[in-house]
């Protein structure tokens, strides 16, 4: 009996003590009401939002002791109205001025310290953590640091059902720079992100309907969506949980209430990793086929069968070469540096052709361009896309060297020379740690020949080509010509567009 009768006076006693801060809070709040109504109204509503989750902490509480509600549920719900407070706080102790302000200052403060304190009351009605333990012992008792994170910029989705969360999360982020969106629960929250186009998601992981594992297991199995980094936050702070979170590939996890300085640095350092990822992504499809490049990232350089999977044959593609006219006895005149500028910019505006007509660069070779149209993944039209090129290609010369003679700018008048032909060839990877996407076979031979053994300024085909396009392009015949290794062999002038 008397044991009974110690067990209801301890949980007595830590209900009155939880609440006696909770009251505490909520008179600390109503003084600060009252400073900002005549002294500074335009705080007013951010200090609102801290009156509300201190009113419905106080109330969880008094519900708590009185339904004896389970463990992990009330941890959960008892923490969620914390990141209002202490959120909202931090934020009006950087923007409110100290000088001007001192009391709302010294209140906020009180609020602060009161706030943390009941805070470590509350886990201690739960069991500890090693992400607990690491919490309180450096966060929970600093004083609040100023924020000097740089303005930011990109699109944040914030997920919660909680709105005062939302609330906070979206006023922090986009203070900084970002453009936020809310979600208030699963169903909307997977709707927005199919429909546009998201840097970061925090996610709430504790949501009526569809929760945030369920959201973070169809973004991951989505090839179009799994590339989107997501922080879960939670109320709850099990390893296992944040253990399940990075095995179902969230980025990181976030512990609520959050401590500013962590939440920034979670959010800077995940859109820092996107951001170089994203830049090596782009770097690799400088060099590699898309295609091929999602291939490598799984290959093996100690297989040496792996690297075979990447060789295809393909019966018919078109390949172009180009080459610039008399470039090599020009490069004996001038600087490297001029050197490599008139090739970058020359070679700059060819990128931007093969780009536009969605064909596949191959690589340069000194002066000389090459490119293919049908690979790696086929195209019925692979040969009309390679002629447009070409021509647009001669145009582009032309306008580059009117643009360096208005410019007045010291350089020569450049002319190429354009080499096409149509046929099978092999494709593949070859090199074991430097990677190099080739084509092999006649076919690259005869379109090289094109280019050797054309007429500068001109586009030259082989007959395979031409019957090709015969019907959608201008050409001049220009007759047998002796060909280095194949002979005699018909070829034609490649003019313009038929109208």
């Amino acid at each position: 009996m008397n044991t009974v009768n110690t067990a209801i006076s301890s949980s007595g006693q830590m209900e009155q003590d939880l609440s006696s801060h909770a009251t505490s809070l909520i008179i600390h709040t109503k003084t600060l009401l009252e400073y900002a109504n005549s002294a500074c109204p335009e705080f007013i509503q951010d200090i609102n939002q801290i009156l509300i989750a201190t009113e419905k902490l106080l109330k969880l509480i008094k519900t708590f002791f009185l339904n004896d509600t389970q463990t992990v549920n009330i941890r959960h719900e008892l923490r969620n109205p914390f990141n209002p407070i202490i959120g909202y706080c931090e934020m009006l102790l950087e923007d409110i001025d100290k000088e001007t302000h001192s009391k709302a200052h010294v209140v906020l403060e009180q609020i602060l310290t009161t706030a943390r304190r009941l805070l470590n009351l509350i886990d201690d009605l739960t069991l500890p953590s090693p992400l607990k333990k690491y919490e309180q012992n450096d966060l929970s008792g600093k004083e609040p640091v100023q924020n000097n994170l740089a303005t930011q910029s990109g699109s944040l989705l914030v997920v919660d059902d909680q709105e005062s969360n939302r609330n906070f999360l979206s006023r922090r982020f986009k203070k900084q720079g970002f453009d936020v969106q809310e979600a208030e629960n699963g169903a909307l929250a997977l709707e927005m992100i199919r429909s546009q186009d998201f840097d970061l998601i925090l996610l709430d992981i504790m949501m009526p309907g569809i929760d945030g594992y369920q959201i973070l297991a169809k973004l991951k199995n989505d090839e179009k969506l799994r590339h989107i980094p997501v922080i879960m936050i939670s109320g709850l702070d099990e390893i296992d949980g944040v253990v399940r979170c990075i095995k179902m590939g969230a980025e990181d996890y976030l512990q609520k209430p959050f401590h500013h300085v962590i939440l920034n640095a979670k959010v800077s350092a995940t859109l820092e990793r996107k951001r170089l990822h994203e830049k090596s992504e782009k770097l690799l499809l400088n060099i590699l086929p898309q295609e091929i490049a999602e291939q490598l990232k799984d290959y093996d350089p100690d297989n040496r069968d792996d690297i075979r999977q990447f060789s295809k044959h393909f019966d018919e593609v078109t390949v172009l070469f180009s080459d610039l006219v008399g470039f090599t006895k020009l490069s004996t005149g001038i600087s490297a540096q001029a050197l490599v500028d008139e090739l970058n910019q020359i070679f700059s505006a060819f990128d931007q052709l093969t780009e536009k007509y969605r064909l596949e660069k191959i690589k340069t070779i000194g002066d000389a361009y090459m490119l293919a149209g049908g690979l790696p993944s086929p195209r019925p039209d692979h040969a009309e896309a390679v002629a447009n090129l070409a021509i647009e290609m001669l145009e582009e010369i032309e306008k580059l060297n009117k643009q360096n003679d208005d410019k007045k700018r010291e350089h020569h008048d450049f002319k190429i020379r354009i080499g096409i032909h149509t046929g099978p060839v092999v494709a593949g990877v070859i090199g074991k740690r430097k990677f190099n996407y080739d084509l092999w076979g006649e076919t690259v031979n005869i379109a090289s020949r094109m280019e050797s053994q054309g007429i500068p300024s001109e586009i030259q085909v082989s007959e395979a080509t031409y019957q090709l396009l015969k019907d959608k392009f201008v050409f001049e015949r220009r007759g047998p010509i002796n060909i280095k290794g194949k002979g005699e062999m018909v070829t034609y002038l490649l003019k313009s567009v038929k109208c």
